[in-house]
């Protein structure tokens, strides 16, 4: 049986053997090490590898092929030839891509799971597109000081689109159009370079995009499966929901919602908002829930709470909310002050709390202090000017230029600088007591 395949295949077998032995090395330091080294130069040599096959298929006599194929197989040796010399080798590159994939998530807890969904997702696919433009430069048959910087500029040109539409491409349908468009420059060019000879460009298209839906369709069915069956609160089952929330199916969320409320796994709290506003949904947990998460972790979880409480739904306890502040303003001081969508949730509270609150400042630490400044500044409540101003002279310098900050934000007038002078100055004092008094008789 006529295989040009096996045949090409032979000649690389010198590489296979360094690919072999790099894939065993990688295991082993894997196994005993955390090295990423070999890692890199696993998928450097994995690049050399794949562009090797490429070129060696590229520059077969593909007229000649055809009339063989066709003699000895008839009509299917056009479809059994473009098997063996484009599909089967990229077969062998994405081959390879899967099993650097298990060996480079190897000591992961979830090693089994996070290389197959790794796999499913496109990890470290843009080898079969470099792969691509090498068999799309080698078409042009031109010398190599021609060909080399035109496949340079167009893998960087690649390079950077991709990083680019990836940043900023949201989630939802675009996510998977883009991924449906992965597919299609794949096949097309893999479709185009074999049967434009032979095939209008019409048809091409049209098996181009049959193929690329019956890819995207079958991957979208695997994450769904494995969403389907794997327990709740699992790896599988966090990561398909998240993939598939990211592709545009919403009906993960309440997945995700009942894993953050049973299995206490509050990291995905951040998905979680994303996603419901993302969908244009309301996430129905009860105040209590909230609080829960809200105040049971980091105060960037709060922070990051706090934004999504501001837009959607009522107030958490002020109890519980001043005690978490004092509390991190202890261990997680600087956290506490730059955590500004929750000094801003914070500053709903303080006019209905105020005494309770400047009680709490004088005898909080520096951190507590600078926070509740801020929150007082966002909060702009006229009645804490005269507590602002006897701030101003407090032997602190953080102190006093945080209660100047909060003191401009209510009453959107600098003085120190209209004046240029200290911030604690005399005049500065005097200026706005006069100020508080004139909007007291004013009110």
């Amino acid at each position: 049986m006529l295989n040009i395949f096996i045949t090409q295949l032979k000649r690389l077998s010198k590489f296979i053997y360094i690919l072999a032995f790099l894939f065993f090395a990688a295991i082993i330091f894997n196994i005993n090490f955390k090295w990423d080294g070999i890692s890199i130069i696993l998928r450097i040599y994995l690049f050399i590898f794949s562009f090797y096959i490429v070129y060696i298929f590229a520059n077969l006599d593909i007229d000649k092929l055809k009339n063989e194929y066709s003699g000895r197989y008839g009509r299917r040796g056009l479809y059994l030839l473009f098997f063996h010399i484009r599909v089967a080798p990229f077969l062998t590159i994405y081959f390879t891509i899967i099993v650097l994939t298990f060996i480079n998530y190897m000591g992961s807890p979830d090693w089994l799971w996070e290389s197959l969904l790794n796999i499913l997702n496109g990890r470290y696919s843009n080898t079969l597109i470099y792969s691509l433009i090498l068999l799309l430069i080698l078409k042009v048959k031109k010398s190599p000081r021609v060909t080399i910087p035109l496949f340079l500029i167009i893998c960087v040109v690649y390079f950077i689109l991709y990083k680019t539409v990836y940043y900023f491409s949201p989630a939802g349908v675009p996510a998977s159009i883009l991924k449906i468009m992965n597919f299609v420059i794949v096949i097309f060019i893999l479709f185009y370079d074999f049967f434009q000879d032979t095939m209008t460009l019409a048809m091409i298209a049209f098996h181009t995009l049959l193929l690329s839906l019956v890819l995207y369709f079958s991957s979208v069915g695997c994450f769904y499966l494995i969403n389907k069956h794997s327990a709740l609160g699992s790896y599988g089952q966090i990561k398909s929901a998240n993939i598939l929330l990211k592709i545009g199916y919403s009906y993960p969320l309440k997945q995700v919602k009942e894993v953050i409320k049973k299995s206490s796994n509050f990291y995905l709290i951040n998905h979680l908002i994303y996603y419901y506003k993302k969908y244009n949904k309301n996430i129905d947990f009860t105040i209590e829930e909230w609080e829960n998460m809200m105040f049971s972790d980091t105060v960037q979880r709060t922070d990051l709470i706090s934004r999504y409480l501001l837009e959607k739904i009522g107030s958490v306890s002020y109890k519980s909310l001043i005690t978490f502040a004092e509390i991190k303003s202890n261990n997680a001081g600087k956290d506490l002050i730059n955590a500004q969508y929750f000094i801003e949730y914070a500053a709903k509270y303080y006019e209905e709390f105020m005494g309770d609150i400047q009680v709490r400042f004088n005898r909080g630490n520096l951190y507590f202090k600078l926070w509740v400044l801020k929150v007082i500044g966002e909060a702009q409540v006229n009645r804490s000017i005269p507590f602002l101003i006897d701030k101003l002279t407090d032997i602190n310098i953080n102190v006093s230029e945080g209660a100047y900050s909060a003191i401009k934000n209510i009453t959107k007038i600098d003085l120190a600088k209209i004046y240029n002078v200290r911030i604690n100055n005399p005049r500065v004092i005097r200026e706005y007591m006069n100020y508080y008094q004139s909007i007291n008789k004013e009110e």
